[in-house]
């Protein structure tokens, strides 16, 4: 198959699994607009001449030839040739891009073995280390392409995907993961960060509000400004999951001759 062809039915694709979390208000609230022949609502498409292409999770995909394309996966040359961008090499850091403006520009932080939007990082430094005054100045969580964490701690920690889609890391000094659990990731420099092995459809995350105290009718309420990464995985169910929102993750360079964190906890 063509990739142009193939790129315009993924991103349609991912459109339609991604609709399913965006918040919306009432429809007339949304004044609709003309492409060509076709009306289109702005929140969810961009407008390039005649030719529509979808907004993915805050990502405005743009027109190459006659295919959508993510400009966090690709370049597009003058003759429409399409590039992907090079791996991310050394540390990255992860932000956040969606249509929600609670969560865009936000970065994504490792505490209690989940990452998080909101809280964190979470660190642990041993006292001789702190005494010896080494420890690393953690402000930002960051990790490597695949699934390793940027730490000092001997033995490192690495991340994955926990089987019921929750962006998870081990614990210091091991590299256990549950079964059936989803290491390997893939980071574009300055562009998307995803697991290419996930079809469902790939590079969609989720994020969805904590649940904190438990309220009068036996539910739990949302702990206000803080999120938890997910990631869309089949049969996994997120709909019912009140205020989650689909997210897209960006690999953003961190500095390379800084360790993130001694260990995060």
């Amino acid at each position: 198959m063509d990739l142009l062809l193939l790129l315009t039915i993924l991103a349609t694709a991912v459109l339609s699994a991604a609709q399913l979390l965006q918040p919306r208000g009432p429809q007339s609230a949304v004044a609709q607009k003309h492409c060509g022949g076709s009306a289109y609502n702005p929140t969810d498409y961009q407008c390039y001449d005649t030719d529509l292409c979808p907004v993915v999770n805050g990502d405005i995909l743009k027109r190459c030839g006659t295919a959508c394309y993510s400009q966090y996966n690709y370049t597009c040359s003058a003759d429409h040739a399409l590039t992907p961008l090079p791996h991310a090499i050394g540390p990255f850091i992860l932000q956040v891009l969606s249509s929600d403006s609670n969560l865009d520009g936000h970065y994504v932080q490792a505490c209690t073995q989940k990452f998080w939007i909101g809280e964190g990082p979470c660190t642990f430094c041993p006292e001789d280390i702190t005494k010896a005054g080494q420890c690393p100045t953690a402000t930002q969580t960051q990790l490597f392409e695949g699934h390793g964490m940027n730490v000092a701690v001997p033995g490192g920690q690495r991340y994955y995907l926990n089987p019921d889609g929750a962006f998870s890391y081990t614990v210091a000094h091991s590299n256990y993961t549950p079964p059936h659990a989803i290491v390997g990731s893939t980071a574009y420099t300055d562009g998307m960060f995803i697991y290419e092995n996930v079809k469902y459809p790939p590079a969609t995350w989720i994020a969805c509000p904590k649940m904190g105290s438990s309220t009068l009718d036996g539910g739990q309420s949302a702990v206000k400004g803080t999120w938890q990464i997910f990631a869309q995985l089949k049969g996994v169910e997120f709909r019912k999951q009140q205020g989650c929102v689909g997210v897209t993750l960006l690999a953003k360079s961190g500095e390379k001759e800084t360790v993130g964190a001694w260990e995060y906890t």
